[in-house]
C-alpha cells in the first residue's frame, strides 16, 4: 500500500505595500514649444511659444531653434519680417525690470536658425529677493507658412554654444549653467 503525501499548504504572508512619497520628479522639469495650431495653410500664421516647466531658480538662457526657411518666415506681431537682429517677443520668465534683464541674438535667417538669450544683470539683487522664476513662457514667435509641406520647428545643437542641452542653455540664480535635471521636449510638426 502507498503511504499517503502530505503536501503543505503555503502560509501566505501579506507584506504591506509601500506608498511612495511625492518627490519632484526630474522628469516633469522640462522645455518644449507650444503651438497655437498645427495644421496651417499658405499664408496662415502659427504661433510658437517657447515654454519651461519647473526648472528651478532660472536666471537666464540661450535657446537655439531650427526651422526650414523654404516653408517658415519668423514674423513679428506687426506681420513685419525678422531681421537677424529681431528680439523675440517676451514670455512671463525673465521679464523683472528690478533685476535689469538683456536680451542678445544671433540669428541666420537664410539658414532656419533663431539663436536668442535673455538673462537677468543684477543677480545677487535676484537671489536676495528669492522671487525665483520656474515655470511659464520664454517667448513667443510668429512664423508665417510659405509653402504647404510638413515642417518643423527644433531645439538643435550649435557651435555657438558648446554643451548645451539639444540647443538649450539654462543659467541659475548663480548664474551657473544647469547640466542636468530638465528634459527637451522636441515639438510635434506642423502639418
Amino acid at each position: 500500500t502507498a503511504t499517503p503525501v502530505v503536501t503543505p499548504t503555503p502560509e501566505v504572508t501579506t507584506t504591506a505595500t509601500p506608498v511612495p512619497t511625492p518627490t519632484s520628479s526630474t522628469s516633469s522639469s522640462y522645455i518644449t514649444i507650444d503651438f497655437d495650431k498645427t495644421e496651417a495653410e499658405v499664408g496662415d500664421t502659427v504661433k510658437a511659444t517657447v515654454r519651461i516647466n519647473k526648472i528651478s531658480k532660472i536666471s537666464g538662457y540661450q535657446i537655439n531653434l531650427k526651422y526650414d526657411p523654404n516653408v517658415l518666415q519668423p514674423i513679428k506681431p506687426s506681420g513685419a519680417s525678422y531681421t537677424n537682429s529681431t528680439i523675440p517677443s517676451s514670455g512671463t520668465i525673465i521679464t523683472n525690470d528690478n533685476f535689469a534683464p538683456i536680451n542678445a541674438v544671433s540669428h541666420k535667417l537664410s539658414e532656419g536658425i533663431l539663436n536668442f538669450c535673455k538673462l537677468y544683470m543684477k543677480l545677487e539683487e535676484y537671489r536676495l529677493s528669492e522671487e525665483y522664476e520656474d515655470t511659464g513662457t520664454i517667448a513667443v514667435i510668429e512664423f508665417k507658412l510659405l509653402k504647404d509641406d510638413q515642417t518643423a520647428i527644433t531645439f538643435e545643437n550649435t557651435y555657438l554654444m558648446p554643451n548645451a542641452i539639444n540647443g538649450t542653455m539654462i543659467f541659475d540664480a548663480d548664474g551657473n549653467r544647469i547640466t542636468s535635471g530638465y528634459s527637451v521636449v522636441q515639438p510635434e510638426k506642423i502639418n
